[in-house]
């Protein structure tokens, strides 16, 4: 009986029901789109000096110590959160989940060290190499260290947000030969007959996302796509010195190795006690090390390595030194890194 007049109810105001539903949500989709954040008097949103005029988000947020960050770009992607901001004037920065694998100063114009000396070992030493493949874009501090220089650059980038951000917010240079690739580096290799003079990895912490790129089966994948053995890998890593007890970067030159007959650093890495982006530079023909510009990196024949089968603990390994990387971050810049 019950049943019987609940039907009668439905037939008789379910088109009204209907109808109420579809308006409801047409306004709420109304209101969603045509939503503008509250955007104080006191906020400036004017663009930076000697940076590309860009439409920026009215956000702000502080640190402890009274640094002002401004918010220019903020945008999920399948692998992670991608946002640019503004500090200290002529400095910005791009941060993918509480991680900053780049920064660009406008007013010097250089980037983080690490990638500065890429730029300087390419300049200085591989001067007659022309075809290189940068595996990880950043924020194309790289590209805009190499402008103006004769190379011929495919760069592979696997997430299209880091790739908005780059292109619209950091400059790239047009004086320089280059081709963005949105792919993942290691499908790259296996499917392209290209071979070049010099590879880089700079992807800086080791993910879930990219820890086969860090794997002694990858660096024989890339020992197979150099031209000779005077062609280079170079492999950039964020270490963290202190409280590391599995001493990822050891592991690291110890699959490099594998495939490579030589490894080596720069001073700048030796004896630096809290964390560092290192950048090993792999060939198979000994370099000249004598004015100090290059250090060999001990071998370890029976150290441990990374490889596919045990990759996964190596992010177990990594993710304290992750974490730690990225508090710095949050203790820097703010307590939340997600402001939308």
């Amino acid at each position: 009986m019950g049943n019987n007049k609940f039907k009668k109810i439905v037939k008789q105001y379910g088109g009204l029901l209907l109808a109420f539903v579809v308006i409801l949500l047409a306004l709420v989709f109304y209101s969603l789109k045509n939503f503008e954040p509250v955007v104080e008097e006191s906020v400036d949103l004017t663009p930076l000096t000697a940076k590309q005029s860009v439409p920026q988000f009215p956000v702000l947020f502080s640190s402890e110590g009274g640094l002002e960050a401004k918010v220019i770009y903020d945008q999920s992607s399948m692998y992670g959160q991608v946002m640019v901001f503004d500090y200290a004037d002529d400095i910005r920065t791009l941060m993918i989940d509480g991680a900053v694998p780049c920064t660009w100063n406008f007013e010097n114009q250089k980037a983080t060290t690490h990638v500065h000396e890429i730029a300087e070992v390419l300049k200085n030493n591989l001067a007659d190499k022309q075809d290189i493949l940068i595996i990880g874009l950043g924020c194309g501090g790289l590209l805009k260290e190499l402008a103006g220089e004769d190379f011929n650059l495919d760069v592979v980038e696997i997430n299209p947000e880091v790739v908005v951000a780059a292109e619209k917010y950091f400059s790239l240079p047009e004086d320089l030969n280059y081709m963005i690739r949105e792919d993942d580096g290691l499908h790259w290799l296996r499917n392209q007959d290209k071979k070049y003079d010099v590879i880089i990895v700079d992807l800086c912490d080791i993910l879930e996302t990219n820890v086969h790129l860090y794997t002694q089966e990858f660096y024989e994948l890339v020992s197979s796509k150099l031209k000779d053995d005077q062609s280079w890998l170079i492999q950039s890593l964020n270490i963290y010195r202190q409280g590391d007890e599995y001493e990822v970067h050891k592991r690291v030159a110890n699959s490099i190795l594998k495939h490579f007959n030589y490894v080596y650093t720069t001073p700048r890495t030796m004896g630096v006690q809290k964390f560092i982006v290192l950048n090993f530079f792999a060939t198979n023909q000994a370099l000249e090390t004598k004015d100090n510009s290059f250090i060999a990196w001990p071998a370890e024949p029976e150290g441990e390595i990374i490889n596919y089968d045990n990759s996964f603990l190596i992010v177990q390994y990594y993710l304290p030194v992750i974490n730690r990387l990225r508090q710095q971050a949050i203790d820097n810049f703010g307590f939340d890194i997600h402001f939308k």
